[in-house]
């Protein structure tokens, strides 16, 4: 029970259920997928930074200037999403390639309900998800440049602020950049630098469970392994898959 008085960093526990849920993606992914992918491919779990030189350094390798990155990124910093960062790593011919296969970001907001229950008037709606906003525009620069088509941005967005009376207002704040919420969508909405949208904010008015956010976490890298399989054009034999079996065991 909390006392009167007791500061709790309830941030930290939903921070530690979204570690669980995406620890658990990334052993089912890499378990299910492990005889349905070429032998130069792995799955990673990375720290949940992104620093402006890995942006820069993709600007560059998508054939943008010297000048046109610094005028985008030109002071070094980094951004950090709630839990570590899912990568694909392809191995061509000695060069490793990474490809995010999930972003998560949990973010909850509202106390009007608790409010009500003690008899407190109504407070204005929070800046969580505002937040989100800010980090959608550096994360989406980064997965664009990674692949022009794939998004797997979640936002796991809980509170009363997004129950089923969500206000005309915050949907305003979301909508501009996911599109339509409550939809798993992994994918940008057009191959457009300055013009884009996409990824998936799913809301509730209580909490996620780690089953929950685990499940949808899975399909988002279930359809991104589905993805680059298709966009490399890539087959796994009989015989690779068998020779990957015979060598795991």
């Amino acid at each position: 029970m909390i006392k009167e008085g007791e500061i709790v960093n309830f941030s930290k526990k939903y921070e530690k259920k979204l570690d669980e849920a995406v620890t658990n993606a990334f052993k089912d992914i890499s378990n299910n997928f492990i005889f349905s992918v070429p032998n130069e491919w792995s799955f990673r779990l990375v720290s949940k930074t992104i620093t402006f030189s890995d942006i820069k350094e993709k600007m560059l390798e998508n054939g943008l200037s010297v000048s046109c990155v610094n005028k985008y990124y030109g002071v070094d910093s980094t951004i950090k999403v709630d839990t570590n960062i899912i990568m694909l790593d392809i191995n061509d011919n000695g060069i490793i390639k990474s490809y995010p296969i999930l972003l998560c970001e949990d973010k909850k907001q509202g106390t009007n309900d608790k409010r009500m229950l003690e008899g407190k008037g109504k407070q204005a709606v929070g800046n969580a998800i505002e937040r989100g906003a800010k980090n959608f525009t550096i994360i989406s620069d980064y997965c664009f440049l990674c692949d022009h088509n794939f998004f797997p941005y979640v936002i796991f967005a809980h509170g009363c602020d997004f129950g089923d009376d969500m206000t005309k207002t915050m949907k305003a704040k979301i909508e501009p950049y996911i599109g339509e919420l409550n939809k798993i969508n992994p994918f940008f909405d057009k191959e457009i630098w300055w013009s884009r949208k996409g990824g998936t904010c799913i809301c509730k008015s209580d909490e996620f469970t780690v089953e929950e956010m685990q499940d949808i976490c899975y399909k988002i890298c279930k359809t991104g392994v589905e993805h680059y399989l298709k966009r490399f054009a890539v087959k796994v034999s009989e015989k690779e898959a068998y020779e990957a079996a015979i060598a795991s065991t």
